[in-house]
């Protein structure tokens, strides 16, 4: 996997003198691979074909939209399964709270007498 770190700590890649010679290489980079599709458009290649190449040279990282199938699925799985999960929690959450606030409250008379007389003293 291509990194532009070669060991440097942040501090050290963040120097603008190392920030840009990260940046010329990566518009090296670019220039290389324009070059090459465009090679491969002359040589009458289609898209997937090309996508394809770029994906066998570099790794799935390369088009930036994760393949769904093997662990990559999980990708695109775990959020949906995360937002059922929550809303299922939800649902029983609310479910028993309002079954809970069905409930009639038993109170002692003598609390009552006692909140009673609180409240006209007032």
């Amino acid at each position: 996997m291509f990194t532009w770190s070669q060991g440097e700590s942040l501090e050290d890649l963040s120097r603008a003198k190392r920030v840009i010679q990260i940046k010329d290489d990566h518009r090296r980079r670019l220039e290389r691979m324009r070059a090459r599709i465009q090679t491969q458009l002359e040589q009458g290649r289609d898209e997937a074909e090309i996508l394809a190449y770029f994906q066998e040279r570099y790794g799935d990282w390369i088009l930036q939209d994760p393949p769904k199938r093997g662990p990559h699925l999980l990708v695109w799985l775990l959020p949906a399964g995360a937002a059922l999960l929550g809303l299922a929690s939800l649902v029983v959450f609310v479910r028993r709270w309002r079954r809970a606030a069905e409930v009639p409250v038993e109170v002692d008379e003598a609390d009552l007498e006692r909140v009673r007389a609180a409240l006209d003293r007032g």
